[in-house]
């Protein structure tokens, strides 16, 4: 009974073990998520310099006279205004995932150990300690920035938006150039 009593005591400890650990993944997949979404804001920025190097490049092969330069006009507006909006997103990025890694790894604290003592938080709990996570987080310098979460989120948006239409722009323009080049 006493053996039957241990093994069921250990088979508890694993699975809250086990659930912890899980929680903890979680946060290392969050992690991994806002690396990529670093990465794509620098790459973002960089496809637009490099299209707009490229536009630059195919008005001046095709002066005095490119056909509808008035695209050409709007792909170098829109491409200056991704290079500088994702400028501008660079900077923002580092506080949003400071901002989320500090409240993912709060959240692990609370209720990976409350997951570790037996503990499943109830609505109650859980309002409680995620209260005591803002509260902590509005302790924290320079975090406390949770609108910069949603403004990044329109930045970043905006930034792709703007790109893509820069990206269309040079191509239309490439190609009717082109092809209007290569027939009388």
């Amino acid at each position: 009974m006493a053996d039957e009593g241990g093994q069921q005591e250990s088979r508890e400890l694993k699975e809250r073990e086990e659930r912890a650990n899980l929680y903890a993944r979680h946060v290392e997949v969050q992690r991994t998520s806002w690396d990529t979404q670093f990465e794509i804001t620098k790459h973002t920025s960089t496809g637009s310099g490099v299209l707009l190097l490229g536009l630059g490049a195919l008005v001046g092969v095709f002066l005095p006279n490119p056909s509808v330069p008035w695209v050409a006009a709007l792909g170098v507006v829109l491409l200056v205004v991704s290079f500088l909006v994702s400028l501008f997103e660079l900077v923002l990025v580092r506080n949003v995932v400071l901002y989320q890694m500090g409240e993912d790894f709060l959240s692990v604290s609370w209720y990976g150990d409350l997951i570790r003592e037996g503990i499943q938080p109830n609505e109650e709990q859980k309002k409680a300690v995620d209260e005591e996570i803002q509260k902590r987080m509005g302790e924290l310098p320079g975090l406390g920035l949770r609108r910069s979460t949603t403004l990044w989120t329109v930045v970043h948006w905006a930034t792709l938006l703007t790109v893509c239409g820069g990206a269309v722009c040079f191509l239309i323009f490439a190609l009717y150039n082109l092809i209007g080049g290569l027939w009388p």
